[in-house]
Formats: C-alpha cells, structure tokens, sequence
C-alpha cells in the first residue's frame, strides 16, 4: 500500500524539510507528521531530553506539502507548491483542489488540467523560495 509523502515549508527559516527522525543526532528541527495529520517537533531541551512540540505551539508557521506520487522528466519527486514548465513550455504550480492535484497558471487564475502521466512537467522550483519563476511567466 502506498502512503501519502509530505515535506514541509518553515516559513520562519525560509527552508523545506522532508520529514525524518533526527533528533538522536540532536539536530534543532525534528519535523514528523503524526498519524492523524498533525505536524510535531521533536527536538531536545537544555537538559538534553527529548521533547516533542505540537504544532498548536507554533501555529501558522508549516506548510504541509503533499507528493503527487508523480515524477518529473528528471525523476525528481513533484510535490504540492512546486513551480514546473509542462511539454509545450507553460510555467505554473502545483496545487490540490477538488481532490485532485492541478497545475495552475502562472498567476493562480483557472486551472489548465489536471496532472497525470501524460502531462511530463519539469520541476522549476517552488513557490516559496522561487516566487519569481511565476512572476516572470505572468501574462
């Protein structure tokens, strides 16, 4: 059975993380998503003991960004928020809605299609830290 992929934007250090246990090599940022869908941290205290974070204590601050399951043209994962350049060179993002993923226009207008296997995308960058890749595709 495939389960879903998530990795995850910290819109506080500008950054993505893929969700992985860590914390025993006592790296600051342990992000897991729980079985229920919530984001934790775990991450030691001063005294060096393991505490998990719930994400009600930083609200707002994570993205979850769920994987199509598809690949790009360089067999790059695509994910939720990823700028990509289809087959005949339009450049848009990835976006779920409707229970399915869409790529959308460079300015978020419609939707063109929904993606699949047919629809090859190579993988741009995202819209967090690349938010002029769409801005310079704009109409």
């Amino acid at each position: 059975m495939n389960r879903p992929k998530f990795r995850v934007w910290d819109t506080e250090e500008q950054k993505c993380y893929k969700p992985t246990f860590k914390a025993y090599k006592k790296e600051f940022h342990d992000i897991q998503i729980e079985l229920n869908g919530d984001l934790s941290i775990r991450t030691f205290d001063e005294e060096g003991k393991l505490v998990t974070i719930h994400e009600s204590m930083f609200e707002g601050r994570y993205e979850l960004l769920q994987s199509t399951g598809l690949k790009d043209i360089n067999g790059k994962e695509i994910y939720e928020g990823d700028i990509v350049k289809n087959k005949i060179n339009e450049v848009g993002y990835i976006e779920w809605s409707k229970c399915r993923f869409n790529f959308c226009d460079s300015v978020g207008r419609f939707y063109l299609f929904s993606i699949g296997a047919r629809q090859p995308f190579e993988i741009l960058g995202n819209i967090y830290e690349h938010p002029h890749l769409l801005e310079e595709n704009a109409e």
